[in-house]
């Protein structure tokens, strides 16, 4: 299923460059991963962007996303793929969220 997909998304569950390992090798170049998120994302993108271009992404950008009764900054955070995941991505079930990239 690697670069199979034309788009992968991902709920608020991880820090943003565990998610990007977990959505990005299944995109296809040309395709897109969308990250869903709480609070400021500044600080993880900052840290994740390393992770996110050795995973052949690239940020597109960070959508602001208002939802009634919440005022908690979600925002999506849209990640272009732009070029091949090496073949040792995505590692096994753990290993992202263990030793994450960044």
């Amino acid at each position: 299923m690697r670069e199979g997909f034309d788009a992968a998304l991902a709920r608020a569950v991880g820090d943003t460059a565990v998610l990007a390992e977990l959505t990005v090798p299944f995109v296809r170049v040309g395709g897109l991963a969308v990250l869903h998120k709480k609070a400021d994302v500044a600080d993880e993108l900052a840290r994740a962007e390393s992770a996110i271009g050795a995973l052949g992404g690239r940020l597109r950008e960070v959508k602001r996303v208002a939802a009634a009764h919440l005022d908690d900054g979600r925002a999506l955070v849209v990640l272009d793929k732009v070029g091949a995941t090496p073949s040792k991505f995505p590692r096994p079930p753990g290993m992202p969220a263990k030793r994450p990239l960044s």
